[in-house]
């Protein structure tokens, strides 16, 4: 396997509705596993090596990080959960492994700031509850296609996306279309821009029941650069039309810069 990006470890709050926000401006990130061990050695233990007793063992995870506050969305979640003294879901998504998923407690929160330098922060997380574990692997995703799902990895984590009605309403009105006709007809004249592309894909993912905004989606990194978000979007659209539609970028800049 290919060495993975740093920053593309990403902490990810939960809101407490089923949204997940990554904290903004975190600059290291750091995952500790841990298990304590439960020692059975006794008189009897072969050449006097010591044993331990599987699975008797109690075991946690703690996670910190460090960054620059920038005083958004998740930095007020962050704020909430620590004065309330709130358990909230987390997603720790470790590039090329997986995403570590369940209850955590914000232990320490601290920020600092120099006279000629910026705010900074840092946080410190500890499991309190059973966590769950799963690879990123395109096996493990569960897109339905005769549902008109698909699948995508979208900072290193699997999501599905469909377009139900309520998602292709909410195309019709933001790509300025007047009914599903003319929005399949522009679909088919295959010229779409790269704000375009960041709608079909927001759309997918709130049908889909991810409550992320086309802001949140923009910030999102899919493997490929921009040639892997016209992937998703082509996708969306033939699982949804049942046609194979090869959507070519009418300005080439990524859904960043939308």
């Amino acid at each position: 396997m290919a060495a993975q990006k740093g920053k593309d470890l990403l902490l990810k709050i939960g809101d407490g509705l089923g949204a997940f926000v990554t904290v903004a401006g975190l600059r290291t990130r750091r995952i500790a596993l841990n298990a304590d061990t439960v020692d059975v050695t006794d008189a009897e233990s072969a050449g006097r090596w010591r044993e331990l007793l599987g699975g008797a063992g109690v075991r946690r995870a703690s996670v910190s990080g460090t960054g620059i506050f920038k005083d958004q969305a998740s930095d007020a979640l962050l704020r909430e959960a620590f004065f309330d003294g709130l358990l909230r879901d987390w997603q720790i998504i470790i590039p090329g492994l997986g995403m570590l998923a369940g209850p955590f407690q914000i232990s320490n929160l601290d920020y600092r700031g120099e006279h000629s330098a910026e705010v900074t922060f840092d946080i410190s997380l500890d499991s309190a509850g059973a966590l769950t574990f799963t690879a990123i692997e395109r096996n493990c995703l569960m897109a339905n296609r005769k549902r008109g799902e698909t699948e995508a990895l979208l900072d290193g984590a699997p999501y599905t996306l469909c377009l139900t009605l309520g998602a292709l309403a909410e195309l019709e009105s933001g790509m300025g279309t007047s009914d599903l006709i003319a929005l399949a007809e522009r679909f088919e004249a295959n010229r779409l821009s790269a704000r375009d592309i960041l709608r079909i894909i927001g759309c997918g993912l709130r049908g889909a029941g991810h409550a992320l905004s086309d802001e949140e989606v923009s910030r999102m990194k899919a493997s490929g650069g921009f040639a892997g978000y016209v992937q998703i979007a082509a996708d969306l659209l033939a699982a949804t039309f049942g046609d194979e539609p090869e959507p070519h970028a009418a300005n080439p800049r990524s859904p960043q810069d939308a």
